[in-house]
């Protein structure tokens, strides 16, 4: 299964407060199944990622949470113990996830935090997270679902790798002004680099990545609403390492670009030579902007180069295969 990019529909998203969840591997024996040189290693509480349900009422603008979350793992539906531990066993372990409750009250969203390594347990290939939401819509109740596919990657470079982290998962609302991006850097015993340098660029209206310049050139940037309409890609290039992308939303912005995607979980099966299609619109609040409106999309590999695709707002199964994943940018322009 491949899903092209962290979903951020209208209603739902995931909140990835430790940066786009990935594993890497410097080898995987699949007789012994056994892996070495895994990279970030989730056993460390300090690279123990958690996705966070962000569901959004888009007519109000406020947050929802959930009364109860389902969550699955390529497939296999998760049960928890009392201590909120994952039970089901892969490869002869158990405890690989934690389920974490939302609670309106002290705003805290429904998550699953990840406690062990993915590559072993999943047999060195993509996992594919599942969540289904029960909300509160009036008297009734509302199922609201959505999906993240953490991509499990053998290792081609030096056995280190960049990973943004973004504060509040790169979403700017009401509550959040700005948010901080912090570039990270994964080793699994690649050489030391002393000092090293940061280049921070952001798309800008055409959709290519443009260099931020002076004021970022750290590890740490801040993003404010001012910074961005509607969706923006950042990325760092760290000089020797490598490079990184995120996106940030802001859920303040009364236009909005609604992607359209068919199929609309953005999913394409592993092997099925299928394709996602992109027809997107623009509302203003809840209004379609029917006329006067055109739009531009780009597509980029996890490092932030460009995909050329064949068909413009399409991507094939091969293309996304071929650059490991694909994130895009879809701007519109109101004439």
């Amino acid at each position: 299964m491949y899903l092209l990019t962290q979903k951020v529909a209208q209603k739902f998203g995931y909140v990835l407060g430790i940066g786009d969840i990935r594993q890497k591997y410097a080898s995987y024996n699949v007789n012994t199944n056994e892996a070495s040189g895994i990279v970030p290693d989730f056993t460390n509480p300090v690279q123990q990622p958690t996705i966070e349900a962000y569901i959004t009422n888009s007519k109000k603008g406020a947050e929802v949470y959930p009364n109860n979350a389902k969550w699955t793992a390529n497939g296999v539906e998760l049960t928890f113990g009392e201590d909120g531990i994952s039970t089901q066993n892969f490869c002869g372990e158990t405890g690989h996830f934690k389920y974490i409750a939302a609670d309106a009250k002290k705003k805290t969203r429904a998550g699953l935090k990840i406690l062990k390594n993915l590559v072993v347990p999943f047999n060195a290939t993509p996992v594919l997270i599942e969540f289904v939401g029960t909300v509160a819509d009036g008297n009734n109740s509302k199922k609201i679902p959505g999906s993240y596919t953490i991509p499990v990657l053998e290792s081609t470079s030096n056995g280190m790798m960049v990973r943004i982290s973004a504060s509040n998962g790169g979403i700017l609302d009401k509550d959040h002004a700005s948010i901080k991006l912090k570039a990270n850097i994964d080793d699994t015993g690649g050489a030391i680099i002393s000092n090293p340098t940061y280049a921070w660029e952001a798309t800008g209206d055409s959709g290519d990545f443009e260099a931020l310049g002076v004021g970022y050139t750290g590890k740490e940037i801040t993003v404010n609403l001012a910074d961005v309409s509607n969706s923006r890609l950042y990325k760092v290039t760290v000089a020797g390492i490598g490079s990184d992308i995120q996106r940030v939303e802001d859920h303040t912005d009364e236009l909005r670009v609604v992607p359209n995607p068919t199929p609309p979980e953005e999913e394409i099966i592993e092997g099925s030579n299928g394709n996602v299609t992109w027809a997107p619109k623009m509302y203003r609040g809840e209004t379609l902007i029917n006329s006067g409106v055109t739009f531009a999309m780009k597509f980029y590999n996890p490092a932030g180069t460009p995909i050329n695709v064949a068909t413009p707002f399409c991507i094939t199964e091969d293309e996304v295969a071929q650059n490991g994943g694909a994130n895009y940018v879809i701007t519109g322009l109101i004439q």
